[in-house]
C-alpha cells in the first residue's frame, strides 16, 4: 500500500546572519540618512492611518536594498530549492515606546500584485537596552492549537525571513533612539 501525503500549507521562519563581505559592502549611514529623510517627509507607503502599511516608509531605489534581497533570495533559493524573486522594499521606523501592531503582507483585496509570499526583516540599526530584548512575534495556528505565539530577538545583521501569510508585530521600542528596519518582500517564481 502507497500513502501519499499532501502538504496543504507551510508557515516557516528562517533566520541568517549576513556575511561579513556583505556587511563591508553596505552603506549603512547612506541607508539610514535615507530612511530618516523619507519617514521626516512622511513617504508613507499609505497614507491612510487605518492600514498597517502607514507605519512602513517608502524608498528611493538604493543598491543596497537590492543586494540584502538578493543575498537573502539566492541563499534560500539554494537551500530550499524554490526560486523567489525580490519584489518590494520599505522602511519601519520606531521612535522610543512605539510599536508595530500585528499583520501580514497579505493584501485580501489583491492577492496578485499586492501580496507577498516571503517577507524579510532587516534591523538596521537597534539600540540596544541592557535590560530588555527586542523582539518580533509571529502568531499561528498549527490544527487544534489555536492563537500560538513565537518570538525572535531582533539583532543588527540579522536577517529574518517568514511566511508573509504569517501574522507578526514588533515590540514595544524600549530605547531612547529610534529602531530602524528595511522590510523586504519576495515572490515565488
Amino acid at each position: 500500500m502507497n500513502m501519499n501525503k499532501i502538504k496543504l500549507t507551510e508557515s516557516f521562519v528562517v533566520t541568517d546572519k549576513i556575511p561579513k563581505a556583505l556587511k563591508k559592502m553596505l552603506d549603512k549611514e547612506l541607508m539610514i540618512k535615507e530612511i530618516k529623510r523619507a519617514y521626516n517627509n512622511n513617504e508613507r507607503v499609505n497614507s491612510s492611518d487605518f492600514y498597517h502599511d502607514y507605519y512602513y516608509t517608502s524608498l528611493r531605489f538604493m543598491k543596497y536594498y537590492k543586494w540584502i534581497g538578493e543575498y537573502a533570495g539566492d541563499h534560500y533559493s539554494a537551500l530550499h530549492k524554490q526560486r523567489i524573486i525580490f519584489s518590494n522594499y520599505s522602511a519601519i521606523v520606531l521612535k522610543p515606546q512605539q510599536s508595530l501592531l500585528s499583520h501580514n503582507h497579505i493584501d485580501d483585496w489583491d492577492y496578485q500584485e499586492n501580496s507577498y509570499d516571503i517577507s524579510l526583516l532587516y534591523p538596521l540599526y537597534i539600540f540596544k537596552n541592557k535590560n530588555k530584548e527586542n523582539h518580533i512575534h509571529f502568531e499561528y495556528e498549527n490544527g487544534r492549537f489555536k492563537k500560538q505565539r513565537f518570538k525572535l530577538p531582533l539583532n543588527e545583521n540579522f536577517l529574518i525571513m517568514f511566511s508573509s501569510e504569517l501574522r507578526h508585530s514588533i515590540s514595544a521600542n524600549l530605547t531612547k533612539e529610534n529602531m530602524i528596519f528595511i522590510s523586504l518582500q519576495f515572490k515565488y517564481e
